[in-house]
């Protein structure tokens, strides 16, 4: 239901926000108890209102470097996701978050004042840097219609699949998991 997306340091990148017209939530820290004993957050989240509705949150999420090093963390994750050759299901990446919404032409501009000066790739789908694509779809709801995986081998994450009884839909170039088995959650 959610998305959400690492700014630049929130202190430059909510004036940012302000000068694009881009609306916003107050920023709401989560305070808790930091790694050297004492209390502080541990992260602070945005809530970017233009881009939110009921079935789809999305939000600027920045990690206090007193509680997480997030580019740290992002290495530590990938080398681990290597090391175990993507798991049972080979993942690579995640490739494309596709997200589907009522109105396009506004939603596109609204992600385009967000993610400029990045150019669209082509018509609803932004590369941003090393993570996913977000790419827009014309949709009866807005929400997350599916997160696509890059896998080292269709065979071997579909046999995996259907070992476990998870398998969805399937064509020659793609394989779903059952979106039944994931509390409706579409992934391909």
């Amino acid at each position: 239901t959610g998305l959400a997306l690492e700014p630049y340091r929130l202190a430059d990148c909510l004036p940012e926000l302000q000068a694009r017209g881009i609306p916003y939530d107050t920023p709401r820290p989560y305070v808790s108890r930091l790694p050297n004993g004492s209390e502080g957050a541990l992260w602070t989240n945005v809530v970017l209102s233009q881009f939110s509705k009921p079935n789809l949150l999305i939000f600027l999420c920045e990690y206090s470097p007193a509680f997480l090093h997030a580019e740290t963390r992002r290495n530590q994750l990938g080398g681990q996701l290597v090391l175990r050759k993507g798991g049972p299901l080979g993942v690579n990446s995640v490739r494309e978050i596709i997200i589907g919404t009522r109105d396009l032409a506004r939603n596109r501009s609204g992600w385009q004042s967000l993610l400029a000066p990045l150019a669209q790739t082509s018509g609803t789908l932004w590369k941003i840097g090393n993570g996913p694509a977000i790419h827009l779809v014309s949709g009866p709801t807005d929400r997350i219609q599916w997160i696509v995986l890059k896998v080292n081998s269709l065979k071997s994450a579909r046999d995996f699949l259907m070992e476990k009884h998870l398998l969805g839909a399937t064509s020659t170039t793609e394989i779903a998991i059952d979106p039944s088995k994931t509390q409706g959650l579409s992934s391909r």
